[in-house]
């Protein structure tokens, strides 16, 4: 683990800082705790936990940074765009622009993500013009949201998140214990979260075939493209993203339609400082 985050290479290096928080959290938990255990198919468990009769097998991956960020990270979003969180609509809106327009232009480009956001569907997008027709940015519905009212953020993740977690997913699942409790555990950059997300229970859909919740006038579902979805991977009900932006935080997720032990989920708490929570 030492080598890990003494590696140059910034995959290793983030693997071994998510086994060093996992590792300080055990620790104040008095339970026993290995790395690198090899498995029965000659790989190994990043990190092996037991306490009781449980035993949490946890397999660390990095999601290399891929989102091509516009603006840059320390570019504050314009008041202007910022409002449309007032909108209604319960949907997550991501946008990008183009930094030093005059007040007026950001504006007139905020009424086109408004016209998105009044018609658009989940995975729809819109160029965000200035007064003289100029695009000076974009937006797109990624996903509903259970807030209120939208969810405005900053920057478009690309598909390249989703095919990294993806492919995170089938290693690490190769990766897993015989008769253990196994954890996929990414850590990335927190706007990358929702792409694990994603890649875990399948894209946002908007469906018509249900009816949906009152004050909404579509029901959402997901696509049936997820690691977890239907029958597929069946070994596979846990998983945890640490995001690695400011301070370091966990968020656990269990698979629908599977309940895992009141045990291992107790356990996961301990360790991960948050309850799993069922991913829909």
């Amino acid at each position: 683990m030492r080598m890990a985050i003494e590696s140059p290479d910034p995959k290793r290096h983030a693997s071994g800082v998510a086994e060093a928080l996992i590792a300080r959290r055990v620790a104040r938990l008095g339970v026993p705790i290995a790395f690198e255990v090899p498995t029965p198919s000659g790989r190994t468990c990043d990190v092996d936990i037991r306490s009781g009769d449980v035993r949490l097998c946890l397999h660390v991956k990095h999601l290399a940074a891929v989102v091509a960020r516009t603006p840059r990270r320390h570019t504050r979003m314009p008041g202007a765009l910022m409002s449309l969180a007032r909108h209604s609509r319960r949907v997550v809106l991501a946008i990008e622009w183009e930094p030093g327009h005059s007040p007026a232009d950001v504006r007139h480009a905020a009424t086109d993500a408004e016209r998105l956001l009044d018609r658009g569907s989940v995975g729809d997008e819109a160029r965000l013009h200035a007064r003289d027709g100029s695009v000076i940015g974009r937006a797109r519905i990624i996903a509903p949201t259970d807030s209120r009212q939208a969810v405005v953020i900053a920057g478009i993740p690309d598909r390249g998140a989703l095919d990294g977690a993806e492919r995170l997913l089938r290693k690490a699942y190769v990766q897993f214990m015989p008769k253990a409790h196994n954890v996929i555990v990414v850590a990335g950059i927190a706007s990358d979260s929702g792409a694990f997300a994603d890649a875990l229970a399948g894209a946002p859909i908007e469906r018509w075939d249900r009816f949906p919740h009152r004050g909404e006038r579509m029901a959402h579902g997901r696509a049936p493209d997820g690691f977890w979805s239907g029958h597929a991977h069946p070994g596979s009900a846990l998983a945890a993203w640490l995001s690695l932006d400011e301070t370091p935080r966990f968020t656990c997720w269990m698979r629908d339609g599977m309940e895992p032990p009141a045990a291992v989920l107790r356990l996961c708490q301990r360790v991960f400082g948050t309850a799993p929570e069922r991913l829909r």
